[in-house]
């Protein structure tokens, strides 16, 4: 799934191996980890308040930095690349920011945009190479959603739901015209009106689409 922010999933791994396996594809997409923040015992040393199990990672390519910080030295205000990791439950959510959206203000400087694209290229791989390993380490699903599979599911369940309302229309207009045409006569075929026919393939037509629409989510 990707949020405004980030790339994130949810793996079935436990939290520290989360953390283990994160950092190794980061590596993997020439990423080092130059800062490791303990969230949860941060806050409990400074404030003594309880928090759930979560790190953030500084990541960095350097290639990418130094393209980025010699086109623009604002980009350091930017750097390292965050990658955070928290519990839950009995996996870890993994967020990987999104290089695109974080150097948006910068959208007018072609060199810094080019390598944004590029991170988040690198980014995203990382993610999806942590959800495949996960799924081939432990047999259970991952969950993981890219941002263009996410608007086509939009957009294929809004078709679906249009052609629904679609068979509605047919059915009320065939159902409508076969209590009309009851009283009429007209050709049939071994006794059943021509119009039940038409009507039956609506309602059944209208029923498919209404169960993928609806009893799948």
């Amino acid at each position: 799934m990707t949020t405004q922010l980030g790339i994130r999933a949810r793996l079935n791994l436990p939290f520290e191996q989360a953390i283990q396996k994160t950092t190794e594809a980061l590596k993997a997409e020439g990423f080092g980890v130059l800062t490791e923040i303990d969230v949860q015992a941060t806050l409990k040393q400074k404030l003594d308040a309880d928090f759930r199990r979560y790190v953030i990672l500084g990541a960095c390519n350097p290639p990418l930095a130094h393209r980025a910080l010699s086109a623009n030295l604002d980009v350091g205000l930017f750097l390292p690349c965050n990658v955070t990791l928290y519990e839950d439950g009995d996996g870890a959510v993994v967020t990987a920011v999104d290089p695109v959206a974080m150097l948006g203000v910068m959208k007018d400087d072609q060199i810094v945009c080019d390598v944004a694209e590029e991170a988040r290229t690198r980014l995203r791989r990382v993610i999806e190479s942590l959800t495949s390993w996960g799924a081939a380490a432990t047999g259970r699903t991952v969950d993981y959603q890219a941002p263009r599979r996410s608007h086509m599911n939009a957009t294929n369940r809004t078709t679906l739901v249009a052609a629904f309302g679609i068979a509605v229309i047919l059915f009320l207009l065939f159902s409508g015209g076969m209590m009309t045409g009851a009283t009429m006569a007209g050709s049939t075929l071994g006794g059943t009106s021509w119009m039940w026919v038409s009507t039956l393939l609506t309602l059944g037509i209208g029923i498919l689409l209404g169960w993928v629409i609806f009893g799948k989510k």
